[in-house]
């Protein structure tokens, strides 16, 4: 019977057989949403067969092995997220991957800024990081340029001090999102900020939010602040 694997399902096993120096350049190339779905599948293999490992090794013009692949897809996921990527990225992708449902953030990723804004605009700030948290870093730089500058630096500085977050926040937010969104609820819970997040944000927005958003963070928190800026560009 011949063997059917997606693309990703075949990425994913040759980053077991590649070893993990190699999959971590690999990674550094590769877009957030590609490392989820790779992820999705490396996260989950325990064993590769002898089949899908020559398949996938001879696709890719290598020699293929005389034995199959014997792993942990979870930690080999980790270790080589955390070198590609860093620590704060490869928690909240690894985060996300342990998640039982993501379609309500997967949604919510297809909505425009301005809705989104229009949205954490009557929100408490809480819930509002928690939106951004689960963002691609420029989606949630153009929606903070479109907040009142109260409101942006309120969610800032709980995006910056909140690295994980309890059920009842989740559910919190599940509650909003299934209101405004009519989207479906999750009940884990995941690691959603911290100031390498805040970092990223801030080096998609213009120069003027992002002076002004550090001044905030500043006058709140300076240790908070000094941490930000020297994650800014790293």
């Amino acid at each position: 019977m011949k063997i059917q694997l997606s693309g990703y399902e075949k990425a994913a096993i040759l980053l077991l057989a590649i070893g993990e120096t190699a999959a971590v350049e690999v990674l550094k190339v590769l877009d957030q949403k590609d490392i989820r779905q790779i992820g999705a599948y490396l996260g989950a293999l325990v064993n590769v067969g002898q089949d899908e490992h020559r398949m996938v090794l001879k696709e890719f013009r290598e020699l293929a092995g005389t034995a199959g692949l014997s792993v942990e897809g979870k930690t080999y996921l980790s270790k080589i997220l955390n070198a590609a990527l860093g620590k704060d990225k490869a928690r909240r992708i690894l985060s996300s991957l342990n998640t039982t449902e993501n379609a309500g953030f997967e949604t919510l990723k297809s909505l425009d800024a301005a809705s989104i804004a229009n949205l954490l605009a009557i929100e408490h700030p809480q819930t509002g990081a928690l939106i951004l948290a689960n963002l691609e870093s420029d989606h949630a730089a153009q929606i903070l340029s479109l907040l009142p500058a109260n409101k942006r630096d309120a969610i800032v500085y709980r995006l910056a001090t909140t690295e994980e977050v309890s059920p009842n926040m989740l559910d919190e937010l599940n509650g909003v999102l299934e209101e405004e969104l009519r989207l479906g609820s999750s009940k884990n819970a995941v690691a959603i900020g911290g100031t390498g997040l805040v970092a990223e944000i801030l080096n998609s927005v213009k120069r003027n939010v992002e002076g002004e958003i550090l001044t905030a963070l500043e006058t709140k928190n300076p240790e908070i602040a000094d941490e930000v800026r020297g994650k800014m560009f790293v």
